[in-house]
């Protein structure tokens, strides 16, 4: 039984640079900040800080949840809601919603600097998360 097919071709336009392989794979990788942030995070900030989840907010991962929506429910088409995004002013209602690799470091990059404000604001320390650098000494994106 064959379950897939596919040309040389076809698998070399999905893996090119914008291809549909890395828009997908940039779609996912914002729905899961959302849900990591929303399903695990969020609620330790809270559980830290004595307070109910919904009363950790954050401007970023705010307009995570509104283009994560947008993918999610509205097959990764933007919608007006992108409109209230704060931080990510990367779409506009009607784009297609995938990042560019340089998008990528930069959403990468705003995690990184959320964690270290919502770290200042709720729990008054310093993060540390936007210059830690990985294993090999390079400072991360």
């Amino acid at each position: 039984m064959i379950l897939h097919e596919s040309t040389q071709a076809d698998m070399k336009a999905r893996n090119r640079k914008g291809g549909h392989n890395e828009r997908a794979m940039s779609r996912v990788l914002l729905t899961t900040i959302y849900q990591f942030w929303e399903d695990r995070y969020r609620g330790l900030f809270a559980s830290e800080i004595g307070s109910k989840k919904d009363e950790v907010t954050s401007d970023f991962f705010g307009d995570i949840r509104y283009i994560r929506n947008a993918i999610v429910h509205h097959r990764n088409v933007a919608t007006v809601e992108v409109n209230k995004c704060k931080v990510l002013k990367l779409f506009t209602p009607g784009d297609a919603i995938h990042l560019t690799a340089d998008q990528v470091r930069f959403v990468v990059r705003g995690v990184r600097l959320a964690l270290d404000e919502i770290c200042q604001r709720y729990l008054g320390v310093d993060g540390g998360f936007a210059s830690r650098h990985g294993l090999a000494g390079h400072q991360r994106a």
